[in-house]
């Protein structure tokens, strides 16, 4: 959801830890009204640059859509349940 500076530090201390395999969680964005269109464009444009991969691009499920983004979350828990 749309958030200060704290919120955002720690999404982005969340994503790296899951980056770096510290925290096998998933994290999601909802995207109210586009909040975070132009934190993805940014992020987006590090990709293009070579500064991000793809892979770490692909780690945050983003969704403006709050049912549909907790359906991806909890899928994520059901692929490991099943991945076991």
């Amino acid at each position: 959801m749309p958030a200060g500076l704290g919120t955002l530090e720690e999404a982005f201390e969340t994503w790296n830890a899951i980056k770096i395999g510290i925290l096998d969680k998933p994290i999601g964005f909802l995207n109210v009204g586009g909040y975070f269109d132009d934190l993805f464009s940014f992020i987006s444009n590090g990709e293009k640059k070579g500064l991000i991969s793809e892979r770490q691009i692909k780690i945050p499920y983003i969704n403006s859509n709050p049912e549909l983004l907790l359906s991806e979350l909890l899928a994520y828990y059901l692929f490991e349940a099943v991945s076991y």
